[in-house]
């Protein structure tokens, strides 16, 4: 196939490249897939039409798999063209539907819900059909990623009973799952019955697309529902899973979404690590890159690291346009964290005020929670909203210790010590321990302040330098490389200096940069000499 391509030979292309796409695609490797589909694409005529077509639909599935939806969105824009100048109705129907999927990705959901409309439209002129229940199935889909969780019911059972109608095995069961991951956000015990009945089905009946969806919506849904010990357990089998079959996508988007739990869950060296590895691939999906953005910003906020404006900027510039309150509103909450920790009361309300509306419509009460917590941090709210989540609403109501109680219980750390520091003298205490032990230091700064101003004597002198590399997760030898930067060193110059190759350092300070969250040399001293961690000549720090 390889040597056909480079040969320019037309007629090889056109007789090998399908072929070996296939064996490719079944064989799990479906980045050899896409570019054997695409060099066929490119450098051969399909027999006729239907062939084309054939190949067109085959490319963009596999692209969807591996996050090439730029890719996935043209070669089902072109479908389009085709279908409709054949008067192919259902087939140009079922590819509007299937185009749903690749927008998405994108955040380009306002389209995603005009495709699928589109394709509803065009089917229900025809007799009902299990072309018709699939398209039902991804307008369920997408209510739910609404977050408009009843009508996605009401979709998921017309698709359910049209599936079973047409004997479509893959359809009822991406529908059941659909169904699952809706009801989680009403009553969650009962949505994830739902879902891992559809898991087991999918596994049964060898389903790996559905199979897949599932795990993720497990993963996804249970850490936006902060339920970490579940969510950290399906994300972690969804990057095993789409690490053995190819699937950047998921893949990409499991990662991410790890790297938010970690974050809430204490493990910021994991947060960073994943997140910065997930920013750092040119090839992440939108969706993708926009939640670990969102990692990494309230990452360095709460580290105290620069780059957190960089990031959240960027990470509402991509979710904006989803339009969207799962990928809006956590976007909104850290920027209103961030304006409150620089002092700016009016940014904070304007941020938490863009997205509670849009919360409150939709009844999620962990987003409206977290945004009525800020506006009543910056003074524009006396009392939770109906529908708040209990730890949020215990610690406006002014019941700091339940709320630490409450936030204990979720395995939040970090806002366990939040609500301590609303709390007495020994509450603050500890809070500052917790602040400490964490790496929080713009927090660990501030309580002190408090501390100090209220008449506190005897504080200690703050977290040691280990305490501050486990936060980061650095090595010895990775902290060696940093300080050895920090003094001026080329990486040639600290090769020499640690007796080890040129490629080696290359690789330790790419680890560097991923855990500090930088992506220079000059952002990694910054964060080095900022966190307390640059001492000269590659030394280790005293502690203190």
């Amino acid at each position: 196939m390889h040597h056909a391509a480079l040969a320019g030979d037309e007629g090889a292309v056109r007789r090998y490249a399908p072929a070996a796409a296939q064996n490719a695609r079944e064989r799990g490797a479906h980045r050899e897939a896409a570019r054997h589909w695409r060099t066929a694409l490119q450098q051969a005529d399909p027999i006729d039409e239907d062939e084309r077509c054939r190949w067109l639909e085959a490319y963009a599935l596999v692209c969807g798999n591996i996050a090439w939806n730029d890719e996935a969105i043209t070669a089902r824009q072109e479908l389009d063209v085709s279908y409709r100048r054949s008067g192919d109705v259902v087939a140009q129907a079922l590819n509007l539907s299937r185009l749903a999927g690749p927008y998405v990705s994108s955040l380009r959901d306002v389209q995603a819900a005009a495709v699928s409309r589109q394709a509803i439209e065009l089917l229900e002129r025809l007799p009902p059909s299990a072309a018709l229940a699939a398209a039902y199935g991804v307008e369920a889909w997408l209510r739910m990623l609404f977050r408009d969780c009843a009508e996605s019911v009401d979709w998921s059972h017309k698709a359910i009973a049209l599936a079973h109608t047409f004997g479509d095995r893959q359809k009822l069961c991406a529908s059941l799952g659909t169904l699952g991951t809706a009801l989680m956000f009403v009553d969650y015990d009962r949505g994830c019955r739902q879902m891992e009945e559809a898991l087991q089905m999918a596994r049964d009946e060898a389903l790996p697309a559905v199979e897949g969806t599932t795990m993720l919506n497990l993963g996804s849904g249970s850490g936006e529902l902060m339920r970490f010990a579940a969510a950290e357990r399906w994300l972690r089998e969804s990057i095993a899973y789409a690490t053995e079959f190819e699937l950047d996508n998921m893949l990409h988007y499991a990662q991410a979404w790890l790297a938010l739990c970690e974050l809430h869950t204490g493990n910021w060296a994991g947060a960073a690590e994943r997140a910065s590895d997930v920013v750092a691939r040119v090839g992440a999906a939108t969706i993708s890159r926009a939640a670990a953005l969102l990692a990494l910003g309230r990452l360095r906020l709460r580290r105290g690291d620069p780059g957190v404006d960089a990031a959240l900027d960027e990470a509402l510039a991509l979710a904006g346009p989803s339009q969207t309150l799962q990928r809006i509103a956590p976007v909104r909450a850290a920027r209103a964290e961030a304006a409150f920790a620089r002092g700016d009361s009016a940014a904070t309300v304007a941020e938490a005020e863009a997205a509670l509306p849009l919360a409150l419509r939709q009844q999620h009460p962990w987003f409206i929670g977290e945004l009525a917590f800020w506006c009543w941090r910056a003074g524009a709210l006396d009392a939770a909203p109906a529908g708040c989540a209990e730890p949020y609403a215990l610690q406006i109501a002014g019941r700091w210790r339940e709320a630490a109680a409450a936030w204990e219980a979720l395995s939040c750390p970090y806002e366990r010590a939040r609500a301590l520091a609303d709390g007495d003298g020994d509450a603050q205490q500890a809070a500052l321990a917790q602040f400490e032990r964490l790496g929080a230091r713009p927090a660990v700064e501030a309580l002190r302040r408090r501390l100090h101003e209220s008449g506190v004597r005897g504080l200690a002198r703050g977290a040691r330098a280990s305490t501050r590399e486990r936060a980061y997760g650095l090595t010895t030898r990775e902290l060696q490389v940093l300080r050895l930067l920090c003094d001026g060193l080329r990486n040639a110059e600290i090769a020499k200096r640690l007796s080890r190759s040129v490629r080696t350092v290359d690789h330790h300070l790419a680890a560097v940069f991923a855990k500090l969250g930088v992506d220079s040399r000059v952002a990694a001293i910054q964060a080095a000499q900022h966190a307390g961690l640059a001492t000269q000549s590659g030394q280790e720090a005293a502690p203190k």
